[in-house]
């Protein structure tokens, strides 16, 4: 037996040993993948139980991590992964039912809650990554009510 092949089975003996202790332990093997993403959904019913309560408040109040920023001077903005940096703002990437938004800097797009029928916060890179440099600063997904 040559060496590299006296190394996979060693390799192919160590992991059947790593799967006795985990199964030993109760540490089912699952198709699920052992990293999952947090995900923070807000669904039609909770809100429709805030009332009166702007998108964003609502979105600052129930996801964690997510903040409201208020300036005397212009509209608030949702910061869902830090403050902006020098060559771009921190204005989170709304995506309404698969087509992003491009909305004028500083003024997040109006919805009405009424028609919203899931909202999910993306915020971790993984997350974002398939919107690119636009995730950046989080995404927003926001499925409507089809009418």
């Amino acid at each position: 037996m040559s060496a590299s092949s006296a190394r996979f089975v060693a390799a192919i003996a160590l992991l059947a040993q790593l799967t006795a202790c985990a199964s030993a332990r109760g540490i089912a093997a699952s198709s699920e993948p052992i990293v999952s993403f947090k995900s923070n959904v807000l669904s039609a019913d909770v809100i429709a139980s805030a009332g009166a309560v702007s998108i964003e408040q609502l979105i600052a109040e129930r996801i964690p991590g997510v903040t409201l920023d208020r300036s005397l001077d212009g509209p608030p903005t949702l910061r869902i992964r830090g403050t902006s940096s020098w060559r771009t703002n921190a204005q989170p990437l709304y995506v309404v039912d698969g087509f992003p938004l491009m909305s004028v800097v500083g003024a997040p797009p109006v919805f009405n809650s009424a028609d919203i029928l899931r909202l999910e916060v993306l915020k971790d890179a993984g997350s974002t990554a398939m919107y690119g440099g636009r995730g950046g600063a989080g995404v927003i997904l926001i499925e409507t009510k089809k009418r």
